[in-house]
């Protein structure tokens, strides 16, 4: 089950693009979190993992973000996934 939980555009706040599957990475990747944790985020499916006992999984879902030009501020960091 995927949950969306962002809020409604506004001024200084612009939520990411509608999730599109079959895209690439264009638009999001997913991390799994248990079973076991991932320590990268791939397009789903990404290859063999071993299956819960139980048959629970969850993912983590990473989206790009983008915002306003920048007009003066100062640079603190980014990352990439």
């Amino acid at each position: 089950v995927y949950r969306e939980v962002k809020g409604v555009k506004r001024d200084g706040y612009w939520p990411p693009e509608a999730v599109e599957e079959n895209t690439g990475t264009r638009n999001h990747k997913w991390q799994r979190l248990t079973p076991s944790v991932s320590r990268s985020c791939a397009v789903f499916p990404d290859g063999e993992h071993q299956a819960a006992e139980n048959g629970n999984a969850a993912f983590s879902l990473w989206q790009p973000y983008s915002c306003c030009k920048k007009r003066g501020q100062r640079f603190l960091g980014s990352t990439n996934f």
